[in-house]
């Protein structure tokens, strides 16, 4: 590959990468802002109470709203910085539940958001 073509495919991933940081700390910023809020915000936007913890229930916990869209953000987030990873090796590189991870990863497959190649534990993802 000729430097100048290098160069432009490097400055092209460095563009990516700054765009998807400064997506995700715009985002961040709002939640915090608008569930700093008294009364959470505009009516169009619902935020959890700054003390909504997961309710108990005969299969086990209910993570809210809140904690499903940072699990998914956080998977989502990986996946870019590292592609063509299995299900497996996305929790682990994030620390999170395995169960967790998979309903993110659903819901990422069913949003469109992210390509999958290969079947059941061989699936990899990327964006």
């Amino acid at each position: 590959m000729p430097n100048t073509t290098l160069r432009a495919h490097l400055d092209s991933i460095v563009a990516h990468a700054v765009s998807t940081a400064v997506d995700q700390a715009m985002a961040a910023y709002k939640h915090v802002l608008m569930t700093s809020i008294d009364g959470g915000g505009s009516p169009n936007v619902t935020a959890a109470p700054a003390t909504a913890k997961p309710t108990k229930s005969k299969k086990g916990l209910h993570r809210n709203s809140v904690d499903i869209e940072k699990t998914v953000a956080a998977v989502l987030g990986f996946i870019e910085r590292s592609p063509g990873l299995r299900s497996e090796q996305i929790a682990k590189g994030l620390g999170g539940d395995r169960s967790d991870v998979k309903d993110a990863l659903a819901r990422l497959r069913a949003g469109g958001k992210v390509k999958t190649k290969g079947q059941k534990r061989a699936t990899t993802y990327s964006v």
